[in-house]
This record gives C-alpha cells, structure tokens and sequence, in this order.
C-alpha cells in the first residue's frame, strides 16, 4: 500500500509526457476538419488543445530531470538524453508560439465586420496554421520517441 501512496515526482513524467502526444493524436483530426470546413468551432478547439498541450509539455519538462536518473537505460549514449530535451524545449517554444498565433488570429477574426452570416477561415491562414501545427506533432511525437528509446533501451519498432 505505501508504493500506491507514495507520491515520487519521477513516477509522474510518463503520464505527463503522454499527455502531448494524446493531444497531437486529438489535434490533427480536428485540423482535418478545419482545414476542410474552416470553421471558427474547430479554431476554437485548436486553440483548447494547444492550451492544454502547453500545459503538458510544461508539466512534462519539469518531472523530466527527476525521471532521467530512474528510467535511463544503461548503455545508451548521454547525447540521447540532451537530444531529448533540447527537442522537449522546442515543442514547449513551438507549442507556446503557434498558441500565440492562434489566438491572435480568433481574437482578430471574431473582431471583423463581415457580411455572411458564418464565414469562414481564410484558406491561406488555415493551411499556414495547419502546416505549423504538423510540425509541432511531429516534433512532439519525435521527443516522445527519444523518451521511449531512452526508456526501454532499444528503438521502438
């Protein structure tokens, strides 16, 4: 009973750290749709999720250091681990700026005068958006990987 009540900040990390990576699985159907629809619900929701992204990668990045001398497998080289973080900085910067973009851009479009009764997302800015979102799954889904191969020792197949 006292493993279950133990509260060991390392333990968090895999939880945490799972949390970006569920969301950029979330993420990318709803992009889907936003690009096809360009509706302001789906921004919105892109701009809920890359919120609570944020969070996760901060959350994620601060039990990290506590988890990498419980999990670091032996053997592997220490330029993993600092690939690792450097790549987990970068989704938390790339993370934090596409949700500055984003929501500047609904402040801005729920702020302009237009005729049409819902009008649509530019194309433009969607496919700009989307473009950069991408990116920012992928290199999510790329630190995870470094995580999970530092984890289990051997690159996940």
């Amino acid at each position: 009973m006292e493993y279950v009540i133990d509260f060991n900040l390392a333990s968090w990390h895999p939880f945490f750290a799972a949390l970006p990576l569920a969301l950029g699985l979330i993420m990318l159907p709803a992009l889907a749709i936003w690009l096809a629809r360009g509706a302001a619900f789906w921004r919105k929701c892109l701009l809920y999720l890359l919120g609570v992204n944020l969070l996760g990668i901060v959350l994620a990045m601060a039990t990290g250091g506590t988890a990498e001398n419980l999990t670091h497998a032996p053997g592997l080289p220490e330029s993993l681990a600092a690939t690792h973080e450097t790549l987990a900085l970068y989704a938390l910067i790339g993370s934090a700026a596409l949700l500055l973009v984003l929501g500047g851009l609904s402040f801005y479009f729920s702020r302009r005068i237009t005729y049409e009764r819902n009008p649509a997302d530019p194309a433009a800015v969607r496919i700009v958006v989307g473009l950069l979102l991408v990116g920012l799954c992928a290199l999510v889904f790329l630190t995870a990987y470094g995580g999970a191969t530092m984890l289990w020792g051997v690159a996940v197949r």
